[in-house]
């Protein structure tokens, strides 16, 4: 009998009730990007993203809004770089690990 996977679990789950979630990575950098699990595809994944930086930052285009937006490739993994600035004049920076669902 096959064992069950924790993580296909988890995915299958996820894709299941097209719930999106978040890894526990701190999105500070390349290294601890934010991983997303759920999306479909790539427009799903990047409005995830959005959403994401919502939660703690409030409205785009009201409270922030995106400086710039770029897609790297470390490692094998496809990671997004978004930079925003805050309604305050602050910036701020986040990482996520698209390889999930970058292309899909």
């Amino acid at each position: 009998m096959n064992r069950i996977n924790k993580n296909n679990l988890k995915n299958f789950i996820n894709n299941l009730f097209n719930k999106i979630t978040y890894s526990q990575n701190s999105g500070n950098s390349q290294e601890d990007a934010i991983k997303i699990l759920g999306a479909k595809n790539t427009f799903e994944g990047i409005d995830a993203e959005y959403k994401y930086i919502s939660s703690i930052y409030g409205k785009e285009n009201e409270d922030w809004r995106l400086l710039s937006q770029a897609l790297l490739v470390d490692k094998g993994k496809q990671i997004d770089h978004l930079k925003i600035l805050l309604k305050s004049g602050e910036s701020a920076e986040f990482y996520f690990d698209v390889s999930d669902f970058f292309g899909k």
